[in-house]
């Protein structure tokens, strides 16, 4: 019995250290059924190390715990509890589901006058642990019954800052009675939104319209957006699609908050053409995009939401004009357009007319008593309207814009099937009046190409080799080439400078014709390249473009076979031609060059070498140089003439080659 009555007295006494200084809070017939603030019992402890436990809480000394109007600023640093007495007047047992506004980790801790401890988790960022574990924390509160409620709130301060410490209670079952067909009606418009967002989207990829583009984002964003709001549970985001990743659900909700109302002022910019036809308005949504891009980028950062100074406060501004400002923009810019003549800015209007009476409607909670709202009949589809504005505001917004839309497109495609439809009779016009004279142009022009193709042929095959011809008509340009094995044959004249000065132009080039044409002949027999004659000088190469084993033989071949015919017509012309040959073996260079003029030429020392070699000599006799003689010694004999001086290239083996 000594025992009993011991336990009763510290059962007694540890209660009434729990409850401290503040009065218990009373749930009496007459309390509401949800939404019970605990603000007039709440006891609050700021834990700054955010480490204390629930014993080390209990332990602290009432003065440690002050009112909830002692904290002016929360900080995300550290970890609140806030302590309430509750006792139930009530005649039965009631579940009970516990809240708090913004805040991402919730412990609750349910202390019972028999000392059992309850514990659940809630928050923005609550992980369930398994199936049965509910976003939705609820404990039993029986007849009669007196408890102390424990709840310790810590806020990352990167998704929402700490906003208030007030804790709600709401009658379970009248709770999600409320909340299930919600959540209906808010599945039903998020269908809507990403229904509507993909059609725009598929629109866009079709018709390359921007302003279909942007509304289908922003629908997507916006769609995001409402489905990710929270307060204070988590979103319908993270519950039914996300619910093992609470971070992602709010990063997105974070990140679709800015996105919406940026592609919403890119929207107004395609769809009302402002920059085409009204400049100015442009350049304001543009700097407005600017603007909230700029604010909402500050409420990445947990530090900025902790700041209480005159800086951040003094900004402030910046979120009311973008939650009342933006949308009346674009009513604005809407009414201008119309006026213009533009017969969609009315469903534009009409739709940010509707979106700007839904923000100021959520941003104004219907207790106020001049609440629109408020005289609207009671019901479950009614109180859905009364307390989700947005959702409602956002799915009219989306029919009316679409209904836009449409116009718009419809209008764009009348005019693009009357200017096609212009263009058809212009064409067909034009095609009739000039069908026969351009048969006729056509078949002249065609002939002439022909012709021409032809001359162009045969000139290029009689000033280039046959290889180089083929490949520039084939491809309009040939590649330069390096050619290892290759021999150059150069011949000139004798005393040709006094025949120049001596004979009439006339005689003089008869002369050379006649010679050049036989000479022509005897390459061709010899297989071998000419290349280019110079006055009277004459430069052949053997070995390219088609590699010859015998390119040294064929040169000095065709050398002598010149210097006989010169030899045969001396005996029966008047004018004694005396010619002289070199001939150089080794690497050169070849290509064609020349835009309008082609001329196929060869570069190297190889080629200055073959010119020395013909200065060098004699008229009559064929110079080579010693490498050259060593090609072609077992075909030819040599007559070994010393080292002579070349100019430029100081001595080198010379030979004379014995017919």
């Amino acid at each position: 019995m000594i025992w009993r009555i011991a336990a009763v007295l510290l059962l007694a006494l540890s209660t009434s250290a729990a409850r401290g200084d503040g009065a218990s809070f009373v749930i009496t017939p007459e309390s509401r059924l949800r939404g019970l603030s605990l603000a007039s019992s709440e006891r609050i402890f700021e834990d700054e190390t955010a480490k204390l436990g629930l014993d080390d809480v209990r332990a602290l000394a009432p003065a440690n715990f002050s009112s909830l109007d002692k904290f002016d600023k929360l900080h995300f640093t550290s970890a609140y509890w806030m302590r309430a007495d509750v006792r139930s007047e009530l005649p039965v047992d009631r579940w009970y589901i516990v809240s708090a506004s913004w805040w991402d980790h919730q412990d609750i801790f349910i202390v019972r006058a028999d000392g059992s401890v309850t514990q659940m988790a809630s928050g923005l960022l609550k992980v369930p642990k398994d199936s049965n574990d509910k976003f939705y924390p609820t404990f039993l509160i029986r007849a009669g019954e007196a408890l102390t409620l424990f709840v310790r709130l810590k806020s990352t301060g990167m998704f929402h800052p700490p906003d208030s410490a007030v804790v709600y209670l709401s009658d379970a079952t009248s709770r999600h009675e409320v909340v299930l067909p919600y959540t209906y009606f808010g599945g039903m418009v998020f269908g809507m939104l990403l229904a509507l967002a993909l059609y725009n989207l598929l629109v866009a990829q079709s018709t390359r319209d921007k302003a279909y583009l942007f509304y289908g984002l922003y629908l997507f964003a916006l769609a995001i957006s409402l489905a990710g709001y929270m307060d204070p549970y988590a979103s319908n985001l993270n519950q039914y699609f996300l619910p093992n990743h609470p971070s992602v659900a709010m990063w997105m909700k974070r990140l679709s908050d800015p996105a919406a109302w940026i592609l919403l002022l890119l929207f107004d910019r395609a769809f009302l053409e402002t920059r085409r036809y009204l400049p100015t308005w442009d350049k304001v949504f543009i700097a407005m995009a600017v603007l909230v891009a700029l604010w909402d980028l500050t409420g990445f950062f947990p530090w900025y939401n902790d700041l209480d100074n005159a800086f951040t406060r003094g900004f402030g501004w910046i979120a009311i004009v973008q939650n009342h400002v933006l949308v009346l923009m674009g009513v604005a810019a809407g009414i201008i357009r119309y006026r213009q003549g533009f017969e969609p800015a009315k469903y534009f209007v009409a739709a940010q007319i509707i979106l700007a009476i839904a923000i100021i409607l959520q941003l104004h909670p219907t207790d106020s008593a001049w609440h629109p709202l408020n005289y609207l009949p009671d019901g479950v589809f009614w109180r859905y309207v009364r307390n989700e504005q947005l959702w409602i505001g956002a799915a009219i917004e989306a029919i009316i814009f679409s209904m836009g839309l449409s116009h718009r497109i419809n209008l764009l495609r009348a005019a693009v099937a009357r200017q096609a439809l212009e263009a058809e009779q212009e064409r067909k016009r034009v095609a009739i009046e000039h069908k026969g004279r351009l048969e006729v142009e056509v078949a002249e022009r065609t002939q002439e190409l022909r012709v021409e193709k032809e001359n162009a042929s045969r000139l290029l095959h009689n000033i280039l080799p046959v290889d180089v011809a083929n490949e520039l008509i084939a491809h309009g340009a040939t590649d330069p080439q390096r050619y290892d094995e290759v021999s150059i044959l150069y011949t000139d004249f004798k005393g040709f400078t006094n025949a120049v000065a001596s004979l009439p132009a006339k005689r003089l080039v008869e002369e050379l014709n006649d010679i050049f044409q036989h000479f022509d002949d005897i390459i061709d027999a010899c297989g071998i390249e000419k290349i280019k004659t110079i006055g009277d000088a004459y430069m052949i190469a053997g070995g390219l473009p088609k590699a010859l084993p015998d390119h040294a033989e064929r040169c000095v071949d065709t050398a002598l076979k010149m210097l006989a015919y010169l030899a045969e017509r001396n005996r029966t012309s008047a004018l004694k031609w005396n010619m002289r040959a070199g001939i150089h073996s080794g690497a050169v260079i070849a290509g064609v060059v020349g835009k309008r003029k082609f001329t196929y030429d060869v570069w190297g020392d190889t080629v200055n070498i073959a010119s020395r070699m013909e200065s060098a000599g004699e008229p009559g006799r064929v110079n080579v140089s010693a490498y050259t003689y060593d090609l072609v010694k077992s075909k030819y004999k040599g007559e070994y003439r010393g080292k002579l001086d070349a100019k430029g290239k100081g001595e080198i083996d010379m030979y004379f080659v014995v017919p």
